[in-house]
């Protein structure tokens, strides 16, 4: 089962990138 908590830690990390992104999208297209 530690692979599956590997999984999820990952795709909390991939998730956090894609609003990381769209955060600085929002920032971009205010200026």
């Amino acid at each position: 089962m530690e692979y599956l908590h590997a999984f999820r830690a990952l795709l909390d990390h991939f998730h956090h990138l894609q609003t990381k992104k769209q955060k600085a999208k929002a920032l971009i297209s205010k200026l």
